[in-house]
């Protein structure tokens, strides 16, 4: 007769480095200052790009990253100002967790 397969004990979940919006029971982070810098005439005058931060346990910004640039200027600028942008965490199961948040950035002429 074949041999029963041994018992595997299930592994827990592995943690995530972070979490985003497309996974399940992560409650996204709230923004508590999250403000756009104006930006200069002289730099550009439309354009869109994505702006990609990783929100650590306490809200904090722990990363900054243009995914798709604007203008390398508005980008540092944007950069910058991401650095004091503050939320509430987001929570998995009631535990603050890290979270990656894309921003979809869009000027228009005379914004």
């Amino acid at each position: 007769a074949p041999q029963p397969a041994p018992e595997m004990a299930a592994a827990p979940p592995p943690l995530k480095m972070y979490y985003n919006s497309g996974d399940t029971g992560v409650v996204p982070p709230v923004a508590l200052r999250q403000t756009l810098p104006p930006f200069p005439r002289d730099v550009v005058t439309a354009g869109t790009g994505v702006l990609e931060v990783i929100i650590n346990e306490t809200g904090g910004i722990e990363s900054a990253a243009m995914r798709a640039s604007i203008s390398p200027r508005y980008d540092a600028i944007v950069l910058s100002a991401a650095k004091g942008w503050r939320y509430e965490p987001a929570t998995v199961g009631g535990t603050p967790v890290k979270f990656r948040k894309i921003i979809n950035i869009s000027l228009k002429p005379g914004s």
